[in-house]
């Protein structure tokens, strides 16, 4: 920690020094701006102010070499775009192989926002076209509840009606929730090396830091519903464990939308009653993997992973419930 005293210029102006360190980290030079915003009651969050409405740029590069195989370079370009790099360099010494242009082009049509600018045979240039700041967080995560929920209760409108066409509907879909959970994640990290932008969105790093949270767990809870739509077909005709398994999969469906619901209206009652809710998901699915493991046939096996499923969803629904309280405590 660094501590600094206080000064008074002029009688009436507080001033205080800044690390000599940071200054130069920052590119920061005389008659530079900077942007100072309360954080909480008591302190104050200093940053660069980039100017306009672009949030600050954060660019790195990627140098392939023998061990850096297309699916390590599409994991980078991933985890480059979660942590919010906004201009990614991938390059070699040699010919970039087709095998990697691939991953890339994988990585960018699944993430929102990078595009490839510039392409060369030992370069390839990625950027960010999307401003974050023109997308509200909070309409991705309504989407990613609506999507999630949906998933689930399609899941289980499959497993009733022998849908096979509906099931591998539900399969596809999880793209798109991963695509919003990504989104997300890149934007706040974005926003957190760029405070001063999230202030002038009202965007604070509680809110940041729960919404995070909140989405990996909802992309978790459409893993899930992925994970079920994939197991519903070898039980088609098998009317006793599906019924009562349809019925477990409609009650998690409700009780993550209430856990989105709780979190997205900052409403810590309904986070309560929501983890009273989830809270009964669990002996029902155990019940029904108790009956799975009597059963000697082909049909144990997927009524065991969706069971496991449903339960592990309403356990990941008291997380997002369990969230909300922490996050509104104070407010108690």
């Amino acid at each position: 920690m660094d501590i600094r005293k206080l000064q008074v210029t002029g009688g009436s102006s507080y001033i205080v020094t800044l690390p000599k360190d940071w200054v130069l980290a920052n590119d920061l030079k005389k008659n530079d701006s900077i942007a100072i915003n309360p954080v909480g009651g008591r302190a104050l969050m200093i940053s660069p102010h980039t100017g306009g409405d672009s949030p600050l740029k954060k660019k790195m590069v990627i140098t392939l070499s023998q061990d850096k195989t297309p699916r390590m370079l599409k994991r980078l370009l991933i985890s480059a775009y979660l942590m919010g790099h906004t201009h990614v360099e991938v390059e070699s010494k040699k010919r970039i192989g087709t095998k990697h242009r691939e991953a890339v082009s994988s990585f960018v049509q699944k993430a929102i926002g990078p595009e490839v600018i510039e392409e060369t045979d030992t370069q390839i240039v990625i950027k960010d076209i999307l401003n974050p700041t023109d997308i509200d967080v909070k309409n991705s995560m309504r989407r990613l509840k609506t999507l999630v929920r949906t998933m689930h209760l399609d899941a289980a409108e499959a497993l009733i009606k022998k849908d096979e066409r509906l099931a591998q509907d539900v399969v596809a879909r999880d793209t798109d929730v991963d695509r919003l959970n990504w989104l997300i994640s890149h934007q706040y990290n974005i926003f957190r090396a760029d405070p001063a932008r999230a202030a002038e969105m009202g965007f604070t790093p509680d809110e940041g830091h729960f919404n995070f949270l909140t989405s990996w767990v909802a992309e978790r809870i459409g893993d899930h519903a992925k994970r079920i739509a994939r197991n519903v077909k070898p039980l088609f005709g098998d009317r006793r464990p599906t019924e009562k398994l349809a019925e477990a999969g409609r009650l998690v469906a409700d009780v993550y939308a209430d856990a989105m619901e709780s979190h997205l209206s900052s409403n810590i009652d309904l986070a309560n009653r929501t983890i009273d809710a989830a809270s009964e998901v669990g002996p029902i699915a155990e019940n029904i993997i108790r009956s799975a493991l009597k059963r000697d046939t082909p049909k144990a096996y997927p009524l065991l992973r969706i069971a496991d499923s449903i339960k592990r969803s309403g356990e990941y629904s008291i997380h997002i419930s369990e969230f909300v309280l922490d996050r509104l405590i104070d407010r108690v």
